[in-house]
């Protein structure tokens, strides 16, 4: 007498776990492949930083007196390192007629306090420089973040000294 065997599956059954078994492994295949795009398109290891620059200036006593804001935000997911060296802010000015922004410019050291910036965080500096009024009608402001001396961002603002500027205060007399 011929006996069924006890583990006997049906076909259709076996079939089916196959089937699941090529389909889980080519949804892990997937999620492998999506993955490694994002992380190649997003770059996480990659350092990015955000720079800012802003600036107001008033004029008192034939003294010119510039407000200067810098920062930089760590955007990226890695901490960046700043070379403090060569993280700068730069001043020019230009008068009434003048074609160019004055040569050299004013330059100082900024963002010092701290060597490396950690992810989520941001770094401020302020800047005071008071200079002469010699009938300067804007300053250029630019900030060099450097990283290293091949990653170097450049930021720049232009103060507007006319009256009809808008990131200007005169606290001169009117009385003559």
């Amino acid at each position: 007498m011929l006996q069924a065997p006890t583990n006997y599956v049906p076909g259709w059954l076996q079939i089916m776990v196959a089937v699941f078994a090529v389909l889980q492994s080519a949804a892990i295949i997937g999620g492998i492949v999506a993955a490694l795009y994002r992380f190649r398109r997003e770059k996480p290891h990659k350092a990015r930083l955000q720079p800012a620059i802003s600036g107001v200036a008033a004029k008192k006593d034939g003294i010119i007196h510039l407000q200067v804001s810098v920062s930089a935000k760590n955007v990226g997911q890695v901490p960046i390192a700043l070379d403090t060296e060569a993280t700068t802010l730069g001043v020019s000015w230009r008068r009434t007629g003048d074609r160019e922004w004055s040569r050299p410019p004013i330059v100082r050291n900024v963002l010092e306090q701290q060597v490396q910036i950690q992810p989520g965080e941001t770094l401020i500096d302020q800047e005071w420089i008071e200079l002469p009024d010699n009938n300067e009608v804007a300053f250029k402001l630019e900030l060099s973040l450097a990283e290293s001396e091949e990653e170097v961002s450049i930021v720049i603002e232009v103060v507007n000294l006319l009256a009809q500027g808008n990131n200007v205060v005169s606290t001169e007399s009117e009385d003559g």
